[in-house]
């Protein structure tokens, strides 16, 4: 028989931690809602009161891999680590009340230039413009590559995850009125302006069917996203190698005003949360399987907030998924993700935003394996490819 793959497993026996090939500081630091925000740097989440953000939902935020934040926006102004706008950075075309108004992808193989991705209101175009951080001091500035348009009509949707090979990032949209998904792989000779476009699933019509969040599983394997006035919940099959959406699988179209979606870090739990000012919750379902008669028997209702609306959902770098509602003074976590029901942990106000409030985003970020177990780590892993398995 045929090796297909090769595993080579290296045992390290003077060291005692794993050793994480991806530094996980990028994501340490986020800025968000009213002047909101918190960082990681700690391990645990602690209220930032710096930021000089005012955002209805759409936010994205970027730091070094020692966790210093380098910047941070809502689609229309970035503002440098000192929070005050980059000379060359307002007038961007992503809107604050768009659901995902912005994400920030690092060039591969660059230490200075970013590309950061934005997104505006329900059936607006995807632009990009490129953040060169050895600019104005070192604070870094937006070159003359601003809003350079890639696609139109797309929805309030960005998500972006490693391609296989672990260096190249993958940023996918959906367009408006349509079934198209377009995924634009970003390289280190910069970004492919030609799409794999997969036609596949729900068509996303009408300006308020743009609304809700869509998010890459940590593994690149899956994508899930939210139709807000459809109440609906989708999951889709992702080819990280090819950049292929396949296998359209509805979970619920009784997700009540669907917003927020999330996977666990070991991608086997899907998370949304939906509502309006009439009552919010949190769901999860097991998408262990693969098999939808089975995913949709195991919908479970992790909890349903006493104030405020429910808003976005995002994995922290320590694991926890955190969620926020509009005008909260505080984040929600869901404390053991991976785990099913009422093992998975629900806490309403976990976290202190130190006298600010958030609103209905939390910072989009690449899903760069933003977690990985504790027993090992991985590169390259391409079907075909060698994997190597650091053990220790």
């Amino acid at each position: 028989m045929r090796i297909i793959r090769q595993i080579i497993v290296l045992l390290t026996l003077s060291l005692v931690n794993i050793s994480f090939l991806n530094a996980q500081g990028e994501f340490n630091n986020w800025y968000f809602g009213n002047n909101a925000g918190v960082t990681f740097n700690s391990g645990s989440p602690v209220a930032l009161t710096n930021g000089a953000l005012n955002t209805g939902e759409g936010c994205a935020s970027i730091s070094d891999a020692a966790g210093n934040i380098l910047f941070y926006t809502d689609g229309m102004s970035i503002y440098n680590s000192n929070h005050v706008t980059m000379p060359n950075g307002t007038g961007l075309l992503g809107n604050s009340s768009s659901t995902q108004s912005a994400i920030i992808v690092q060039q591969p193989n660059s230490n200075n230039l970013y590309f950061v991705f934005t997104v505006g209101l329900s059936s607006s175009g995807m632009y990009y413009s490129v953040v060169d951080m050895t600019l104005n001091g070192g604070l870094g500035d937006v070159t003359a590559v601003k809003n350079v348009m890639l696609c139109s009509p797309v929805t309030e949707k960005v998500t972006a995850i490693n391609h296989c090979n672990n260096n190249d990032v993958w940023v996918i949209t959906h367009l408006f009125d349509s079934n198209d998904f377009y995924a634009y792989l970003v390289t280190n000779t910069g970004i492919n302006t030609t799409p794999v476009i997969s036609s596949v699933g729900t068509v996303h019509t009408g300006s308020s069917n743009a609304i809700g969040y869509m998010k890459a599983s940590p593994d690149g394997s899956r994508i899930a996203l939210a139709v807000r006035y459809m109440d609906l919940v989708e999951l889709l099959d992702f080819d990280n190698n090819t950049g292929v959406v396949s296998n359209s699988m509805v979970l619920s179209t009784s997700i009540d005003h669907s917003y927020g979606i999330e996977f666990s870090p070991d991608g086997t739990r899907l998370y949304a949360s939906n509502g309006l000012s009439g009552g919010s919750e949190v769901w999860q379902w097991d998408v262990s399987s693969g098999v939808l008669s089975t995913i949709t028997a195991s919908q479970y209702l992790v909890g349903t907030p006493a104030t405020g609306t429910m808003g976005a959902l995002q994995l922290g770098p320590d694991g926890l998924i955190y969620f926020v509602g509009w005008g909260n003074d505080h984040l929600g976590s869901i404390t053991s993700p991976n785990s099913l029901g009422a093992a998975c942990g629900y806490i309403e106000n976990a976290v202190s935003l130190g006298g600010h409030t958030g609103n209905g985003g939390l910072p989009t970020f690449v899903q760069k394996y933003m977690y990985l177990p504790a027993d090992f780590s991985f590169v390259d892993t391409c079907f075909g490819d060698n994997t190597y398995l650091f053990v220790s």
